[in-house]
């Protein structure tokens, strides 16, 4: 079914005044980023980050790419992207003294996201 129909409703005077919003035929959305990622691939990782992967790490990671001016544009290449890792990684889990290597765990893990 396509057209208007309600939104919301409030009163204003008296009167009840409706927003209509109108209904686009749906369309195909492209998928959310994803990994291929295994279970083994995240038991590799240091202990301190297993549990806690999808749950803290890559959250806080797609909110840093997210609200990042050009994500896709990362100072110096995989420098750059190193240094984004440290970031996150620094920031999800405070104290955990990791630093992030060019072709180590984390970073292999973070270039499969796509």
């Amino acid at each position: 079914m396509h057209g208007d129909i309600p939104k919301s409703s409030d009163t204003k005077q008296g009167r009840i005044v409706t927003s209509k919003v109108k209904l686009e035929p749906q369309g195909t959305v492209s998928p959310a980023p994803t990994a291929e990622i295994s279970v083994q691939d995240v038991e590799n990782l240091p202990v301190f980050a297993r549990t806690t992967w999808v749950t803290r790490f890559l959250p806080t990671l797609y909110h840093c790419l997210g609200s990042a001016d050009q994500p896709w544009e990362l100072a110096d290449g995989d420098n750059g992207m190193v240094q984004t890792i440290q970031e996150v990684l620094d920031y999800a889990y405070p104290g955990s003294g990791y630093k992030v290597k060019h072709g180590d765990k984390f970073f292999t893990m973070v270039s499969t996201i796509r």
